[in-house]
């Protein structure tokens, strides 16, 4: 349950792990840390997101709208894991708000860091 760094295939990954997080101030506390990477980042990034296990709410999906329709240009590519039945939906609603095209969704984290490195 946090934000680290990687290199993979030679390119710079954030990686936010939401695993496990279930409470709303586990998913939020991941976010602003996320966030707070983002904003520093000199170049747009490339963000690798595991929601496996987690519980999204209402507040961290209020949350990470405003940080995907405000960060849009500064995030190259966004790959998701553990993205299922209700996180699905609310993961296409939030693609509608923030018009995002740049989100995908992966069964694997290995499919994931593949297409992060294209």
């Amino acid at each position: 349950m946090s934000v680290t760094r990687l290199d993979y295939k030679g390119r710079h990954i954030l990686r936010a792990d939401y695993g496990g997080c279930k409470t709303e101030e586990a998913m939020v506390s991941v976010l602003d840390d996320l966030i707070r990477e983002v904003e520093t980042a000199p170049r747009a990034v490339l963000i690798l997101s595991d929601f496996t296990d987690s519980a999204v709410g209402s507040s961290f999906m209020s949350k990470g709208k405003t940080f995907g329709k405000q960060y849009d240009a500064k995030i190259a590519k966004s790959a998701m894991l553990g993205v299922a039945g209700m996180k699905e939906i609310l993961l296409r609603a939030f693609l509608a708000f923030t018009g995002s095209r740049t989100t995908r969704t992966f069964p694997t984290e290995a499919e994931a860091l593949d297409w992060l490195a294209e």
